[in-house]
C-alpha cells in the first residue's frame, strides 16, 4: 500500500495514467467485440452488435477505434527501454550491455512462457477449459509452440495458436532495435533523429501499401479474433485473416510508435527540458489531435461498403502513427517539462 501512495520523483510517474487508461481501454475492446462469445462463433446477433456499436456517435468510434489502447502500450515500452537503456549503456561496450540485456529479458520471458505452454497443452487444461483448447491449441502443433517459445509468435501465418500473444512477440523484437537507435540518438542526435523518421515512415508506406493489396483500407479499425475456428476450412480462415493480420501484429507496419517513443525516452534520460507554456500547448494540442484521430474513423462507419480511396488509405496508413505522436505530445508535457 506504502509503494501505491508514496509519491514518486520521476518525470516519468506521468506514465501510470496513461498506462491505466490503454488497460481499460483494451478491455473494453476485447469485452465489447473479439471477446464476445457470439462474436467468436459468428452468430446473427454479433453483426447486431457491432452495428449497433458502430451507429451510435458518441461510444462508436471510442469503442470501435479502441484497439489504439496498444499503441499507447508501445509508446509506454518504447520510453521505458529507451531511458532504461541510455543511462545504462554510458561507459560500458554496446555488444557486452546488448548481448546481456537480451539475455536477461529472455531468460526472464522463458519463466513465464515456458510453465504457461506446458500447462496449456497439457491434457488438465483440454479437461477444464475444452473452448479454450479447442479455439487457441488445437492449430499449434510443434511449429507453433516453438514461434511462441522464440518470442515469434506474431510472424504465424495466422494467429491461430495462442494467437493472444502476438504483443510479446512483437515487443521483443522492437526490443532488438533499440540499441541501434538510442547510441545513434546519443552520438549522433541529428542523424538518430533522421533514422527515426525514415523507419516511422517506412512503417506508415507498408501499412498503406499492405491496405491496398488486400483491399483493407475501409477496416483501419482491424480487430480480428486471434482462434482457430473449427466450423471453417483452412481456405475460409485464410480469407477470414487475409490482409489484416500481417498489418496489425507485424515490426514493419507497427515499429512507428515505439521507435518515436524510444526518442522521447533518450531526451527524458538526458535531462532535455521544455518550459511550461510549451508544456502546456503540447499537452492540449496532444489531446485534441489523439481525440481527433479517434473520431476520424466515423466515415468508415457510415460508409461500412466504402471502397479504397485516398481517405480511407491515408487514414490506415497513419492513423497509428498520428495517434501515438499525440500520446507523446501529451506525455512529454509533463516528462519534459522543467516544472513537472
Amino acid at each position: 500500500v506504502q509503494d501505491l501512495t508514496t509519491p514518486r520523483g520521476s518525470r516519468l510517474a506521468c506514465l501510470d495514467r496513461y498506462r491505466i487508461f490503454a488497460m481499460v481501454w483494451v478491455f473494453c475492446n476485447h469485452l465489447g467485440s473479439e471477446g464476445r462469445v457470439d462474436i467468436l462463433e459468428r452468430l446473427p446477433s454479433a453483426e447486431a452488435f457491432k452495428t449497433a456499436v458502430h451507429t451510435d456517435p458518441v461510444l462508436g468510434a471510442l469503442l470501435g477505434n479502441s484497439a489504439l489502447g496498444v499503441e499507447v502500450f508501445l509508446v509506454l515500452s518504447g520510453i521505458l527501454i529507451a531511458k532504461g537503456f541510455r543511462r545504462t549503456v554510458k561507459g560500458k561496450r554496446l555488444q557486452t550491455h546488448w548481448a546481456l540485456y537480451l539475455l536477461r529479458r529472455s531468460i526472464r520471458l522463458w519463466l513465464v512462457m515456458a510453465p504457461f505452454l506446458l500447462i496449456a497443452v497439457g491434457p488438465l487444461l483440454r479437461l477444464l477449459l475444452p473452448r479454450f483448447h479447442g479455439t487457441m491449441l488445437t492449430a499449434c502443433g510443434w511449429k507453433g509452440l516453438q514461434l511462441h517459445l522464440t518470442f515469434r509468435g506474431n510472424q504465424q501465418d495466422h494467429p491461430t495458436c495462442l494467437g493472444y500473444l502476438w504483443y510479446l512477440g512483437l515487443d521483443f523484437q522492437l526490443h532488438l532495435l533499440v540499441p541501434l537507435v538510442v547510441i545513434v540518438l546519443w552520438k549522433w542526435r541529428s542523424a538518430g533523429l533522421a533514422l527515426v523518421v525514415f523507419l516511422v515512415g517506412r512503417s506508415i508506406y507498408m501499412r498503406g501499401v499492405h491496405c491496398m493489396l488486400f483491399s483493407t483500407c475501409n477496416a483501419s479499425d482491424v480487430d480480428i479474433p486471434f482462434i482457430h475456428i473449427a466450423s471453417l476450412s483452412t481456405e475460409e480462415m485464410e480469407r477470414m485473416y487475409r490482409g489484416l493480420w500481417g498489418i496489425y501484429s507485424h515490426v514493419s507496419t507497427k515499429a512507428g510508435p515505439f521507435l518515436l517513443a524510444v526518442v522521447v525516452g533518450v531526451w527524458e534520460a538526458e535531462g532535455v527540458t521544455i518550459t511550461k507554456r510549451y508544456s502546456t500547448c503540447l499537452f492540449w494540442g496532444g489531446l485534441t489531435i489523439g481525440v481527433a484521430t479517434i473520431y476520424a474513423i466515423l466515415p468508415q462507419y457510415w460508409w461500412p461498403d466504402m471502397d479504397t480511396n485516398l481517405y480511407n488509405l491515408a487514414y490506415t496508413a497513419s492513423f497509428r502513427t498520428i495517434f501515438s505522436l499525440a500520446v507523446l505530445a501529451m506525455i512529454a508535457s509533463s516528462a519534459l517539462s522543467e516544472n513537472p
